[in-house]
């Protein structure tokens, strides 16, 4: 009978799943700019900002004259069928988990924090 070779703790784990999705959520977080009240506005949210200008389209007018209009940007049916598909609801692919699990392990894992959610709510206040 063939003997099966042990695994070594020295193997390197080849990272799975989408990464650059991982990194733009990272980089979407940070600050872009300021809004009128100086406060914050996120990269992401800058990104839905444009997302629903285009969306809407908007009018260019000459800053020497504000009444001329220079070009009229009509709305892009694109930016339409993105915000239509996000605010309905379609089905997007799932947000993957950091930890690599098994499905096993994320069942394990459900099923204790379930059961702790539930001891917990049976404890009394200390107030």
């Amino acid at each position: 009978m063939a003997k099966k070779a042990k695994k070594t703790k020295t193997e390197v784990k080849t990272p799975t799943g989408p990464m650059l999705s991982k990194f733009l959520r990272m980089v979407a977080q940070d600050i872009e700019d300021t809004d009128q009240n100086l406060d914050p506005i996120t990269k992401a949210e800058a990104l839905a900002r444009l997302v629903w200008k285009y969306a809407l389209g908007w009018t260019e007018y000459d800053p020497d004259d504000p009444n001329k209009v220079v070009l009229v940007h009509k709305p892009d049916w694109r930016a339409v069928a993105l915000l239509y598909d996000r605010i309905e609801g379609k089905v997007v692919a799932a947000i993957p988990d950091d930890k690599n699990l098994t499905l096993p392990e994320k069942v394990d894992e459900l099923a204790k924090a379930n059961l702790n959610a539930i001891a917990m709510s049976t404890q009394e206040d200390d107030d």
